[in-house]
Order: C-alpha cells, then sequence, then structure tokens
C-alpha cells in the first residue's frame, strides 16, 4: 500500500502534463468569428486556424485564461481586430505581442460619440484590407508559402468586391435609408452603403440605454416610419421589445457577424443582413 500512495503524485503530474499536450506550433489562434474566416480563407490548410471565442460568447465580454495564455505562447501567429477591441492583449506576454497580427492597421477608423469604433469588418472592402494585412504578416512569417497566400487573397478579394457591388445595388434601391440597430456596430457598413444607423445602444453592446435614449429612439421611429427594429444574438433585447412593443414594429436580428452558424460565412450572413433591410424597406 505504502508504494501506491508514493506512486500517485507521480501519476497526477503524468495526468496533468498529458491533458496539456497538444503541440500549437502550427496553429493560428484567431480572436473572433471574422478574423477566423478571413485568416482562413488566407492560410488555407497550410496551419491550423482555431478560434479563442467559443460561441455563445460576445467577443466584448472575451476573457483568457491561463490554459489558452499558454496555447498562445506556442502558437504560430494569433490574429486581432484591434481597436481597443481586444483589451486582454495588453496585458499578454511580448513573446505573444511579437507574433500578433493586428489586422486593422492602416485601416481608416471612425468614432461614434467620441469613442473609436471597431467593427470595421462589417464594410466589405475594409475586410478586403484585413485579409491584405493577414496576407502580408503571414508572408513575412512564412515566406515559403507566399505564393499561396498571395493566390488564396486574390480568390477570396474577387470573391468580396462581388458581394460588394451587389450589397450596393440593394442599397441603391432602397427607400428608407434609416435602421435602428441595437448597438451602433453598423456605422462602416452604413457609410459604405449610404445608410444611416440610428443606434439604442453605444459601441459596447451591453449598456443599458437611458430613459431619454429610448424616448429619441422611440421619436425617430415615429418620424421616419420605421417597421423594424435589429436586434442581436448575443445581446440583450430588452431594450429593443420595449420600443417594438411602444411603437408596434417588428423585431429582426441584424448579424454583426461576432457568431455565425455551421452552414453560414461572411458572404451569405452579408447577403442575408441585407435582405432584411431590404424586406424592411417593403
Amino acid at each position: 500500500m505504502k508504494n501506491i500512495f508514493k506512486t500517485l503524485p507521480f501519476l497526477a503530474f503524468i495526468c496533468l502534463t498529458g491533458c496539456q499536450s497538444k503541440d500549437y506550433n502550427q496553429t493560428v489562434f484567431t480572436s473572433f468569428y471574422p478574423l477566423y474566416e478571413f485568416t482562413s480563407r488566407v492560410v488555407g490548410d497550410i496551419y491550423e486556424v482555431e478560434n479563442l471565442t467559443r460561441p455563445g460568447t460576445e467577443p466584448h465580454d472575451f476573457e483568457l485564461t491561463p490554459k489558452k495564455v499558454a496555447a498562445l505562447e506556442d502558437c504560430k501567429a494569433l490574429v486581432v481586430n484591434g481597436i481597443h477591441l481586444e483589451s486582454w492583449t495588453d496585458s499578454v506576454s511580448k513573446n505573444i505581442k511579437d507574433k500578433t497580427c493586428v489586422a486593422s492597421e492602416n485601416i481608416d477608423v471612425r468614432t461614434t460619440s467620441g469613442q473609436d469604433d471597431p467593427h470595421i469588418w462589417l464594410n466589405p472592402l475594409n475586410a478586403i484590407k484585413e485579409m491584405n494585412n493577414i496576407a502580408d504578416f503571414m508572408c513575412e512569417l512564412d515566406s515559403d508559402n507566399k505564393e499561396t497566400y498571395l493566390s488564396n487573397l486574390a480568390i477570396s478579394t474577387t470573391e468580396f468586391m462581388e458581394l460588394d457591388n451587389t450589397l450596393m445595388d440593394i442599397a441603391n434601391s432602397l427607400n428608407q435609408k434609416n435602421i435602428v440597430v441595437a448597438h451602433a456596430a453598423y456605422g462602416y457598413m452604413c457609410d459604405r452603403y449610404g445608410l444611416n444607423q440610428i443606434a439604442i445602444n453605444g459601441i459596447e453592446p451591453n449598456q443599458e440605454p437611458t430613459a431619454q435614449a429610448l424616448e429619441d429612439i422611440i421619436e425617430a421611429v415615429e418620424e421616419y416610419n420605421i417597421t423594424t427594429i435589429f436586434t442581436e444574438e448575443l445581446i440583450s433585447s430588452s431594450a429593443s421589445q420595449l420600443i417594438s412593443k411602444e411603437c408596434g414594429v417588428k423585431i429582426e436580428i441584424l448579424s454583426p457577424l461576432e457568431e455565425v452558424k455551421d452552414d453560414e460565412n461572411y458572404i451569405s450572413v452579408m447577403l442575408d443582413n441585407f435582405k432584411k433591410i431590404q424586406e424592411a424597406d417593403r
């Protein structure tokens, strides 16, 4: 019996180290969904691409765990959006920072109520710029596969330009240019397509609107003959429900692409968003 008990600590150590034995040096991590798709498009099957933000988690609320920190220390690269969206990157080690690609680099940043707006990916032209930044980063990191990265980038650029043309055609056909949204995530999209977002909440999605803000939204709904309030899957819809009931308008989901279903991607979700905006115009 004594010999058995002496071996238990050693067995526990083996178990713990074995449970964390995955090698991440062929993994590129991304901070949340749009960057996961953009990186996957560029990298192809050269590296495994893994998303840090799990389904059901709002990217604004993501926090690093010790296990994820350890994985990031070992990984090939980390791709983040930047513009203060991933505040957790401020506390990571120099090793992690040195292999981090900030995909928003050199993209013009808009402000809302004096706050930088990180939702640049909702303009497909910005999404192309983010993929360019990711491709440049990967080409420098892994020059042996440069031709593959650039070829993959060219394919996605063509697809996203076609998407942009389609969305522009839909936007130009709209009579109603005002959309009421759950939070101010759609500024880049609206700037691109000549729309005007009327946001219930600001840049941070979980802020509760003041009574005056709700009054202002209700007045705007009535003034502009808004038929639909657009909310999101990952945030509270209580304010939207209140406005909907007060004004007698319907509620619909508009996706900021922070989470998608298995059978969806950037292009399909953006097309679905504009289909819903088009239906709200009728």
